[in-house]
């Protein structure tokens, strides 16, 4: 495993590569799949992504730049950051990147780092976890840990997970918070529900058929909020007859909203609740 070193005190060895170089195998094979033995690595596209992932001192085990798209100070100032972080340093073309990179305006970086991994006792002390239920889209899910980050809320549970935490659209819609909001996974709701029970939190559901709406309800921490399914809406596991459901109103004509959108909103009542 790569090690985080911000001192290192030789000058690193920097290599020439083209495209069909394993390492670039390497990239392409975690931003389509994310399969194994890469499946606890992502890939940093982007000066945002970039900066995080060194500020939470994530492993780097590989960095790839073009100078010829890295024109300001900013950028410039980060190359040599990772020039000290990373394991192994790759020069490539601007051919090579831009096949590399998917953005409109590529910054000429690019690094493979070791993924944040936890499991969900890290997570049980937390005064509120937000819990993703069969979550589909890695934006949503993005979404959710960016406004986690923002309202002091640091845990996320998934549940029946079908969107890698690696994705590099979910890594792209958190903007950086996937790299410092804890994430675990439950493969059932059975085994969430115990762990949530043993663990002492109150459990809420987001649900449009809850008689309480946004601001009528007091949470008892620590609290843990469901998300459900972008299709199919919370498991019917999750009703007991002793479930909190709760609601934002709907003033319009639509009956919901986006699921990222939705949990944003109830994210933030809990923590002014709790934080206030």
């Amino acid at each position: 495993m790569a090690k985080f070193d911000s001192n290192r005190s030789t000058a690193p060895i920097i290599r020439e590569i083209g495209f069909s170089n394993p390492a670039i195998a390497v990239v392409r094979k975690i931003l389509t799949s994310g399969a194994k033995p890469y499946d606890t690595q992502c890939v940093l596209d982007g000066y945002w992504a970039l900066a995080k992932a060194a500020d939470a001192k994530m492993p780097i085990h590989s960095f790839f730049f073009c100078d010829e798209f890295i024109e300001s100070e900013t950028a410039l100032a980060l190359k040599q950051r990772y020039l000290g972080l990373a394991e192994e340093c790759y020069s490539v073309s601007a051919k090579t990147f831009e096949k590399l990179s998917d953005r409109d305006d590529p910054c000429g970086m690019i690094a493979v780092a070791d993924f944040p991994q936890y499991v969900p006792d890290d997570l049980k002390k937390e005064p509120i976890l937000v819990i993703m239920e069969h979550l589909e889209t890695p934006g949503n899910i993005g979404t959710i840990l960016r406004t986690c980050d923002g309202a002091g809320i640091h845990g996320a549970l998934a549940v029946n997970q079908k969107v890698r935490f690696t994705h590099p659209k979910l890594i792209k819609g958190s903007m950086g918070a996937a790299f410092s909001v804890p994430m675990a996974s439950f493969a059932t709701v059975s085994e969430c529900k115990k762990w949530l029970v043993d663990n002492g939190y109150h459990v809420y559901l987001a649900d449009t058929r809850a008689k309480k709406s946004l601001g009528e309800l007091t949470y008892q921490f620590p609290a843990a909020l469901v998300c459900g399914s972008e299709r199919y809406g919370i498991s019917p596991e999750w009703l007991d007859g002793h479930e909190n459901l709760i609601k934002i109103p709907m003033r319009g004509t639509g009956d919901s909203l986006n699921v990222g959108v939705a949990a944003s909103i109830f994210l933030y009542d809990m923590a002014v609740q709790l934080y206030r």
